[in-house]
């Protein structure tokens, strides 16, 4: 039974110690961590001011600027594809790693090669593009133990060499309140008035924003306008949220200054831009009102003319015979 157990127990180390070799092997089988094809990386930063951006795909264009190889002389960086980056909707902040395949097999010798980066402008509403200049710059080292060649580093600076982290887009929104408000001695308080706003990228941009109509989604296809109707009472309001910053709108009333009344809007601007934050407001006031007839003018005017008539013949009346007595 003895002996069972020390041959088990020779067994399980024996085991052990085979179960780290392998470990080790599979530790140091690549040597250069993955290093041959490495994959440059930076953050894209999709920063949210206000309300909530619409889903966007960003694209990011690498053009060959210039490379010197280890003698000093200058040679062609190879071509790189563009590298896309998508978000959802967001209404916080979020971070996505850009990550752009690098072949090392595709640079013809050692050196250090750079490229332009630049963003693609989706020209999308409400959302702000990078324009700065930025660079990769791409090392090619080779390996002293076998000889062969690897990317040694990527990394990404600005026009004046310094390092970047990320690259960051923004998006901004703003809110518009539409009010009605009727008075007037003869107004009507159960009337209803319909209104159109209309959103319009003055830059030719499109509008894709999840556009909030007194809190439901308004159901709209994508592009540089945006038509909103809504039907308005007395003390209703039209609140037409998440409309992208630098779109301007205008609102009109359809029975505007009919059927008796008197229309007056505040601020009245033919139109008017949105900005990131605003939380901007147009009233509407419909006013119809009528002078009350009291009947003195009409019924018993003739009678109080006639009143004062006799009073003035009884004055003269009185004085003629004053003038005779004397």
């Amino acid at each position: 039974m003895r002996k069972l157990i020390s041959l088990l127990l020779a067994l399980v180390m024996v085991m052990s110690l085979a179960t780290v070799a392998f470990a080790e092997e599979a530790t140091t089988n690549d040597p250069y961590n993955g290093k041959l094809n490495q994959a440059g990386t930076f953050d894209k930063v999709y920063e949210i001011d206000n309300g909530t951006a619409p889903a966007e795909t960003f694209t990011f264009k690498f053009t060959a600027k210039s490379g010197t190889d280890n003698d000093g002389n200058a040679v062609t960086p190879p071509a790189l594809d563009d590298v896309t980056v998508s978000f959802d909707a967001l209404s916080a902040d979020a971070t996505k790693a850009v990550e752009i395949p690098i072949d090392v097999a595709d640079f013809t010798s050692l050196g250090v090669y750079t490229y332009e980066v630049t963003e693609v402008d989706n020209n999308t509403s409400g959302v702000t593009y990078t324009t700065d200049k930025l660079y990769m710059v791409v090392t090619i080292l080779r390996d002293e133990n076998d000889g062969k060649n690897y990317v040694a580093a990527v990394h990404l600076t600005n026009a004046q060499g310094t390092k970047e982290a990320d690259v960051t887009n923004s998006y901004n929104a703003g809110k518009l309140t539409v009010s009605k408000e009727i008075k007037g001695n003869m107004a009507d308080m159960t009337d209803k008035f319909n209104f159109t706003v209309v959103l319009t990228d003055p830059e030719g941009d499109t509008i894709k924003s999840d556009i909030l109509v007194n809190g439901e989604s308004w159901e709209y296809e994508a592009g540089t306008t945006v038509t909103i109707t809504g039907v308005l009472g007395h003390g209703e309001q039209l609140v037409i949220e998440n409309i992208p910053a630098t779109v301007t709108y205008t609102v009109t009333e359809t029975e505007a200054d009919q059927n008796g009344y008197a229309t007056t809007d505040t601020p009245s601007d033919s139109t008017k831009t949105i900005a990131g934050g605003d939380e901007d407001t147009w009233a509407f006031v419909n006013e119809r009102t009528s002078e009350v007839d009291t009947g003195i003018e009409l019924d018993s005017m003739p009678f109080v003319v006639m009143m004062v008539v006799c009073a003035a013949a009884a004055v003269l009346f009185i004085i003629k015979r004053r003038s005779v007595e004397f």
